[in-house]
């Protein structure tokens, strides 16, 4: 079973800010706010093409000092989802989104290839995949990995 929460901030590149001149600050923010308001009305449209019952999300555009927290989480029999097209689409469309979402897939195993990557074995590890840059990368989980014995330990015995 695959199961993942995840969050991440959805906004576009903050690049023209490094070379932007001082005087054209307050323009120049403008156009980043709609650029966002742009970025989230294209997201919400992607969503209502891609959705699953699988996955729930949560788009605040505004939420106090933050805007565009996205949060989501996914839980499915399977590997299959479209919550990988998501995180795709987020890091190619939104190139200045961050964020995290952590995967447990109990099917990610050594030569599991009808519902796992069957490349390594993962079946026993949350697995963190990183939004930043418009990358996705994947990572190891330092906090609750391995599962056994980190959150089962009466698997143990």
């Amino acid at each position: 079973m695959l199961v993942g929460y995840g969050w991440c901030v959805l906004r576009v590149s903050r690049e023209p800010y490094r070379v932007a001149h001082i005087d054209l600050i307050d323009e120049l923010d403008d156009t980043i706010v709609a650029a966002d308001h742009n970025l989230w009305a294209q997201f919400r449209q992607w969503m209502a093409s891609n959705d699953e019952c699988y996955i729930k999300w949560e788009l605040h555009e505004q939420l106090n000092n933050q805007s565009g927290v996205l949060m989501f989480c996914v839980s499915r029999n399977h590997r299959a989802s479209s919550v990988w097209d998501m995180l795709q689409w987020i890091a190619e469309n939104g190139k200045g989104s961050y964020g995290l979402f952590f995967v447990h897939d109990d099917e990610d195993q050594m030569g599991n290839m009808n519902y796992g990557r069957g490349t390594e074995d993962f079946s026993n590890v949350f697995r963190v995949h990183r939004i930043a840059n418009g990358l996705v990368t994947e990572l190891p989980d330092p906090f609750l990995s391995p599962i056994v014995p980190t959150l089962n330990p009466s698997d143990l015995a």
